[in-house]
């Protein structure tokens, strides 16, 4: 079928039922509306000029409620294209295309307000909708935003959306995601066992409003995030040409399994590991003379002996010890400089090697808020102090689950770890500028494979998301329900999911090295205060005078008995 189109002189249009386009091109656009063709058009293929069948079948002359006074003619452009022209019914700005104008009052309408319908029953709400051709700016109730729009609005229960919400597609392909996302008007029941935050503004998705995800995936999106052109954090898709380069020298996490020596691997990758190492050594930490022993046979298989530097069982050779007292050192333990200065600390100061030689003399690590028994780093400049691993840390690495290398840096506001998901109020964490994902220090150091009492094959760390798990994942010693965003331990041989925090909990993590009655300053409080482990269920309820916390039964606390005062453990972090 033919047509001679006012808008298309040279050419007649011809009738076709799909627009044909090559793999890769953009959507065809109608030259009437500007919006995509999916349908039937008219279009000259010499000229690439389409229209929608319906814009160009329009009427050459209408009447307008909002202009009774005189007819409306169809023009293919504004009368001057060197002047503005903004729709005088919806108020869009500088439009350039089809438009029905009165020549005599210079009113102008454009043609999608002429198209649509005025009533639109619509599939995310129970009752019809009416168009509102003004814009005002208001609260809507598809997206929860605060926006100036245009707008649908129900007479019935005065529910009022953007209209620019009530036009997203029921499905996209956005760059932020390898998988097509799907429109929802509510988060759907199954997963509303957990708060989820949008994947691309990381703010929390109500679960009462509509949104965009992959089922599979557990990957959800903001609608307004979905369909903004400016809401592209997070969607990976500019990276530098150092991001992209892999250097080989990088040291890439997670390690393969407990039995690596991480410790060894900071320090080959700081160039400070000592192949040729000393059969006696003389060091600063003891007394006596330390003899290297380099054999598995030298040691006993039913000795365990602890490393008074790291204060981590040693397993494997090398590793000094004394033959006059119960004294041994790891051999990259006994190797690590005396002094050294950290990238994230200031440039000027300098940290010198020291060790808490008693079982009291314990000290916070300002990296990874943990309390430590054994070598140490301390700037005398500023009384700051860190952890020998901590001090050791590479500024680049490179983790499995992310495209990007992530560079070490202070924790300088709340951060959420992508791992674990623990809200990180101070200390060092990793982080992707490009796409603003964190790695804290105690999730970096999980093992990629570990054994552990509870299943009798190793456990493998997965991360989501878990498309090949469709099914919730429950943690077989707590029995509840693991987080669909969180890392996890996994038996493949029996299917058997363990929360991190069950299989390694963080009150053990953050007082493995202190005993009960061991003392700490904290700079919040004028007295030393006493650990404390009670695990009895007639415990008395604690609440922490910090944070109002009640501390629970098994996590143990600071007090302090002559002024009633006690601390959580997670407040003595960041005030010692």
């Amino acid at each position: 079928m033919e047509l001679n189109h006012f808008s298309h002189v040279d050419h007649p249009l011809m009738l076709v039922n799909q627009v044909q386009k090559e793999e890769g091109e953009e959507d065809v656009v109608c030259h009437g509306c500007q919006k995509p063709i999916s349908s039937s058009a008219y279009g000259c293929n010499h000229c690439n000029y389409f229209l929608h069948k319906k814009c160009a079948e329009l009427p050459k002359e209408i009447t307008h409620d909002k202009h009774p006074q005189h007819p409306l003619t169809l023009l293919s452009h504004p009368p001057d294209l060197s002047s503005r022209y903004d729709c005088d019914v919806c108020g869009i700005e500088d439009w350039k295309w089809f438009i029905y104008h009165c020549s005599k009052c210079e009113f102008d309408v454009h043609i999608s307000c002429v198209l649509e319908d005025r009533v639109v029953e619509h599939e995310g709400h129970p009752h019809p909708l009416t168009v509102v051709h003004k814009k005002a700016l208001f609260n809507c109730d598809a997206s929860f935003t605060e926006d100036k729009d245009l707008s649908y609005f129900c007479n019935t229960c005065e529910f009022w959306i953007h209209k620019s919400c009530a036009l997203s597609p029921s499905t996209i392909q956005h760059n932020s995601h390898i998988h097509p996302l799907v429109l929802n008007y509510s988060l759907p029941y199954i997963h509303r066992s957990f708060p989820f935050n949008c994947d691309i503004c990381k703010e929390r998705v109500h679960p009462n409003f509509w949104v965009y995800d992959c089922d599979p995936c557990r990957y959800f999106v903001h609608v307004k995030c979905a369909t903004s052109k400016t809401m592209m954090r997070g969607a990976n898709t500019e990276t530098t040409a150092e991001d992209d380069e892999i250097e080989p020298s990088v040291i890439k996490f997670p390690i393969v399994d407990e039995s690596v020596n991480l410790l060894d691997e900071l320090l080959k990758e700081a160039n400070l590991g000592d192949t040729n190492r000393a059969t006696i050594l003389t060091h600063f930490s003891h007394d006596h003379p330390l003899i290297l022993f380099n054999n598995k046979d030298e040691m006993k298989n039913d000795e365990i002996i602890i490393c008074k530097g790291c204060l981590i069982a040693i397993i494997s050779t090398p590793f000094y010890g004394c033959d006059q007292c119960s004294f041994f050192l790891h051999g990259s333990c006994a190797e690590v400089p005396q002094e050294l200065r950290h990238p994230c600390h200031q440039e000027d100061h300098q940290f010198n090697l020291k060790m808490s030689f008693t079982s009291q003399d314990k000290f916070p690590c300002y990296s990874c808020y943990r309390f430590h028994n054994g070598f140490r780093y301390k700037c005398d400049s500023c009384d700051f102090t860190i952890c020998v691993f901590c001090a050791l840390l590479p500024v680049k690495i490179r983790h499995e689950t992310h495209d990007h290398p992530l560079r070490i840096q202070r924790v300088e506001k709340v951060t959420v770890c992508n791992g674990c998901r623990f809200s990180i109020r101070g200390g060092l964490i990793y982080r992707c500028h490009t796409c603003d994902y964190y790695v804290d220090i105690h999730c970096l150091k999980l093992p990629h494979k570990i054994k552990h009492a509870w299943d009798r094959h190793l456990l493998t760390l997965r991360y989501p998301p878990y498309s090949d798990h469709p099914d919730e994942f429950y943690c077989e010693i707590c029995e509840e329900e693991i987080h669909p965003k969180y890392w996890l331990y996994h038996c493949h041989h029996c299917d058997q999911p363990f929360h991190i925090e069950c299989l390694f909990p963080i009150f053990e993590y953050l007082t493995r090295d202190i005993n009960a009655g061991d003392t700490i300053e904290v700079g919040i409080h004028p007295h030393k205060l006493s650990t404390v482990f009670h695990r009895a269920e007639n415990r008395p309820s604690f609440k922490c005078k910090r944070c109002d916390r009640i501390i629970p039964n098994a996590e143990g606390l600071l007090k302090c008995e002559p002024c009633r005062w006690q601390l959580c453990l997670f407040c003595a972090w960041s005030n010692s």
